[in-house]
């Protein structure tokens, strides 16, 4: 028997529900499933009654839970405690895309830091699918990146915190700057500037104007956002950007295209770690007091 089984058991027995106590645990629905089957098998009896997805104890489940609360309670001491020990030295090791950096980070490092004035954010600025490798492999703790097309890795968990599109900037003085609307055909022989190659933004990019067989007129490659910027101001140069990035530079202006592109904002984290209380509350933060979006 091991605490964390009791801990799996208890949050079930609260919520009558698996799949609800594994939202709450930030654990997958089988982590919780085969901490109950393994106390089971170890006390030789069943603890809940199923009936659909309805749980409910049975007079053994019930005796289990009560030698088990003041277990939990004196495990959830210890871990505050010791929490609260370490916090001066708390990292929040996240990953984030530049471009998303931009428009979100600001706020939300404002906003956290009200209630954990003491921990530090390590900012990790890979691209949207860098960063869910990253994830993946345990580099970093937890993303804040972008989708396209609901493209998820099966190894993770999301969290849709808003959306945002892709958009044309341009230098207001440019004659694209006087349209409606892009159509990809329309900057076929204007200089672009796109981000990195291997980035999701690149290749969706990329795949418009293969669709359309059009070779675009590629400048530059740049992830660096200020550099962006500058090009824009000087002019002769368009460049891919989600919506709200450079919305209050009064030489530049986004255009839509005619054919959306919307990306989903998520949080992720590993579906098969348990995520220390730092973790635990910025997830919480971003997923219930934080939301960003130009598309609801």
């Amino acid at each position: 028997m091991k605490i964390n089984q009791l801990i799996y058991f208890a949050m079930a027995a609260k919520y009558n529900n698996i799949s609800k106590a594994s939202k709450k645990l930030y654990v997958s629905q089988p982590a919780v499933s085969l901490a109950i089957k393994d106390l089971e098998e170890e006390f030789k009896c069943k603890l809940f009654a199923r009936n659909n997805n309805v749980l409910t104890l049975t007079k053994e489940g019930k005796q289990l839970l009560t030698l088990s609360k003041p277990l939990i309670s004196h495990f959830e001491q210890v871990k505050n405690e010791m929490q609260e020990y370490v916090k001066k030295n708390e990292i929040l090791n996240v990953g984030i895309p530049p471009m998303l950096g931009t428009m979100i980070l600001p706020t939300i490092s404002s906003e956290f830091a009200k209630t954990h004035p003491h921990a530090q954010m390590q900012i990790n600025e890979y691209g949207a699918k860098s960063n869910q490798i990253a994830v993946e492999s345990g580099e970093i703790d937890i993303a804040l990146t972008v989708i396209y097309d609901n493209r998820k890795l099966h190894t993770l968990n999301y969290i849709r915190i808003g959306s945002t599109k892709l958009k044309l900037a341009v230098n207001k003085k440019s004659s694209l700057a006087r349209k409606e609307i892009i159509r990809f055909e329309d900057i076929k022989d204007i200089p672009l500037i796109l981000m990195s190659e291997g980035t999701l933004q690149a290749e969706l990019v990329i795949q418009e104007f293969s669709s359309r067989g059009i070779k675009p007129t590629l400048r530059i490659r740049s992830n660096q956002i200020y550099t962006t910027k500058r090009l824009l101001e000087q002019g002769g140069y368009a460049a891919f950007v989600f919506d709200t990035v450079f919305e209050d530079d009064e030489n530049i202006v986004l255009k839509p295209f005619e054919k959306e592109i919307v990306f989903d904002i998520v949080i992720c984290y590993r579906k098969d770690g348990v995520l220390n209380k730092l973790c635990s509350d910025f997830v919480d933060y971003i997923s219930n007091d934080y939301s960003f979006s130009t598309n609801k």
